[in-house]
């Protein structure tokens, strides 16, 4: 996830620390996300985050990896994308006691988790399907690419809403799938790296921050709120929102505004570690809650806690192992 944004850029310059520190802080709302943590405080507060929020965590990734994306590839797609599909293939071997032991077993479902990915591992075959996508279409010219980035992103809130209103979401069978159909390489791996990469060619996020990046970040959260606000009032509860329009806003302003953060950094250690709290937290997660079942702001405590407790070892793994 987190390391494919910037394993072209050589180490001994100093790095774009307001990246790195909006992704370790991202990362860790990811965990807050899966252990339903504002459930402490309300379904409502819960179904806002969750289905609001969180939801521009990933779109944003996206975009980070399609900003680097084009130098990454300078000399090829092909060492770009085994480098994703061997993080993909060693993470997914991680995971695959998890699945074992807490799922049910069966070919087929293994097979679909081997396709679109385990859990939050999905990132993963859809960075690696959007970047091959937008290598192919990286001639069309940046107007287009953003108007088939917007229409891609359009039609999967409509197949959302369209399953959220004809299917019974309380008792809806095969629900990973159709989560699935949403969050992808075409719905959202290639709409968010081909906008990344139109960043980076415009200059859209270099400059200062001025008033009009102000009044863009306000409709950009306005958007987000009506959208959500929306579906909280006349859609099911328990109904799909893996995508949000209002990210096609949100997650171009956010990454703006984290890259003019004005920090710099040496290294590659926090955007390690916040790889190694995405890849890692539901590890830990998993068994917490199926073996303690802890109330969930414990859970979500625990959950940071050992993961950051993890984190050291990974990096060290990490020097042998491409892990991130």
């Amino acid at each position: 996830m987190l390391a494919t944004a910037t394993t072209s850029i050589p180490q001994a310059r100093p790095r774009h620390g307001g990246l790195d520190i909006i992704r370790l802080v991202l990362a860790c709302l990811v965990v807050l996300a899966h252990a339903s943590f504002f459930l402490t405080i309300g379904p409502e507060v819960n179904f806002v985050f969750l289905n609001g929020v969180a939801r521009i965590i990933v779109p944003f990734f996206f975009v980070m990896s399609g900003y680097f994306f084009e130098a990454q590839t300078r000399d090829g797609i092909w060492p770009w994308a085994r480098r994703v599909l061997s993080f993909y293939l060693i993470w997914t071997l991680v995971y695959l006691p998890i699945i074992l032991i807490y799922e049910d077993f069966s070919p087929l479902r293994l097979g679909f988790y081997a396709l679109f990915g385990y859990a939050h591992l999905w990132f993963l075959p859809a960075l690696l399907g959007g970047g091959l996508i937008f290598h192919l279409l990286r001639n069309i010219g940046n107007r287009r690419l953003i108007v088939l980035a917007v229409l891609l992103v359009a039609a999967a809130v409509a197949l959302q809403y369209y399953e959220d209103v004809t299917y019974d979401m309380a008792h809806l069978a095969l629900r990973r799938v159709h989560e699935a159909e949403s969050r992808n390489f075409l719905f959202m791996g290639f709409p968010f790296v081909a906008i990344g990469v139109v960043i980076r060619r415009t200059g859209f996020a270099e400059g200062q921050i001025g008033p009009r990046d102000w009044g863009l970040l306000a409709l950009a959260l306005a958007a987000m709120a009506v959208e959500v606000g929306f579906n909280f009032r006349f859609m099911p509860p328990d109904g799909i929102y893996e995508v949000i329009f209002s990210a096609l806003l949100v997650a171009p302003m956010l990454f703006r505004f984290a890259k003019r953060l004005p920090l710099q950094m040496q290294g590659r250690a926090v955007r390690d570690l916040s790889s190694a709290i995405y890849f890692s937290h539901l590890l830990l997660l998993i068994p917490l809650r199926e073996h303690f079942h802890p109330p969930f702001g414990a859970l979500a405590g625990l959950t940071l806690a050992l993961t950051f407790a993890l984190a050291p070892l990974l990096l060290m793994l990490n020097r042998r192992i491409p892990l991130f």
